[in-house]
Order: C-alpha cells, then structure tokens, then sequence
C-alpha cells in the first residue's frame, strides 16, 4: 500500500497480521525518505531495543510467514472482518476493519464496498461522547 504515494505511511504488527499476540513487534512502511528518517530517529529516542525474547521469536514467525499465514487464509478465506468498539474499549459507532494480505485488486473492491456501505447507512453525524459529560 505504501508504495501507492509518498502520502501513505502502513503499519503492522505480528500480532495482528501474523496472528501471533503478545508479540509485540510491529513496523511501519513509507516511501518518503524524509518521514523515513523522522520516524527512524523518534524511535530510536524512544526504545532502543525491543525483548531479546520478542525478537527472537518474532524472527521465527516471520521464517515461517508462508506455512503460519497459508493455514490462516485457508481457514479465514479472502474476506474482511469487523469488530464493535467494544471490543477495543470504544463505543460501538467505533469499528475497527482488518483487510489481512488480500490481493490489490481485492482490497480495492473491499474498499470500495466498505465506503458504499457507509454512505448508504451514513445520516446526520452525531457527536461522540466526551468522558464526564452527559
């Protein structure tokens, strides 16, 4: 995705996206040299080093991308999910959609119909609550 514009920064996680919780490895993706590098030094300054434990494991999960990710995509197929804000600590208006490593032509028509889908559904925005006020 991130390949499609200098505009667009993607971020991944092996928990998410290789199905692998509590590994808390994650990156981002940008083809702008200059917030490469931005982001590059705020890391840097703010954790040097992940656990030898996360990254040693993480490393095997990534060995085995194709053997972990083909027995997930058998058994989820080629489609997107959605969960309610609830499960994120959210209200529900909040969703959050995982598109996994769908192909491109794919995930365009999955964005494509998630939009038609909010804009037939969309009606006067409504404001989100703020905590401590009613």
């Amino acid at each position: 995705m991130a390949a499609l514009s200098r505009r667009i920064v993607t971020c991944s996680s092996l928990s998410k996206s290789h199905g692998a919780p509590g590994l808390r490895t994650g990156w981002l993706t940008t083809t702008d040299p200059e917030l490469y590098e931005r982001l590059r030094v705020a890391k840097f300054n703010s954790l040097i080093c992940g656990s030898g434990p996360d990254e040693l494991l993480s490393s095997e999960v990534l060995r085995r991308r194709d053997s972990i990710l083909g027995a997930r995509r058998e058994l989820l197929g080629a489609t997107a999910r959605r969960a309610p804000g609830a499960w994120f600590g959210e209200s529900d208006r909040v969703f959050r959609v995982g598109f996994g490593h769908l192909p491109m032509d794919v995930f365009e028509e999955a964005l494509q119909r998630l939009a038609e889908a909010m804009s037939s559904t969309a009606s006067a925005p409504q404001p989100l609550p703020v905590a401590g006020r009613r």
